[in-house]
């Protein structure tokens, strides 16, 4: 009885995981669970601050901190409000480093965090997973 159990039972977690993929739509982009749409954010460093490139197809929320600061940071993804700093698709955004929480000219590690707005189905509008790049000097 154990080995006709044993290919159901291998069996079953593929299926479940079948079952949970959805396909989009003929000419909608593709989405991933955590709501983030195909496509990537780079970010580098530049002169004048880190420069960020939205290769998605929805526009990006986006932040900076220095490495070592985050242990004293307290921040949370935003979707709205003055200080959100958006990005629209296709777009390039320079963050200046006066802007980058924690920026010291001796400074080497910074951390850019980009996340996207995801829609609930009662309309709410809340922060998609925060995905991150890290940025060297």
């Amino acid at each position: 009885m154990r080995r006709t159990l044993r290919p159901i039972l291998l069996a079953a977690p593929l299926a479940l995981a079948c079952a949970g993929s959805t396909s989009p739509a003929a000419g909608a982009p593709a989405q991933t669970p955590s709501g983030i749409w195909a496509g990537v954010v780079t970010a580098s460093a530049g002169p004048a601050g880190i420069v960020a490139r939205n290769q998605t197809e929805r526009p990006v929320f986006y932040t900076a901190f220095e490495r070592g600061t985050l242990a004293y940071v307290k921040w949370a993804p935003c979707v709205t409000g003055p200080s959100c700093r958006v990005m629209l698709q296709g777009a390039t955004a320079t963050l200046p480093w006066s802007e980058v929480s924690g920026y010291a000219s001796g400074k080497q590690e910074y951390v850019f965090y980009w996340w996207q707005a995801i829609t609930d189905p009662d309309g709410e509008t809340r922060p998609g997973a925060v995905q991150s790049v890290i940025v060297t000097r």
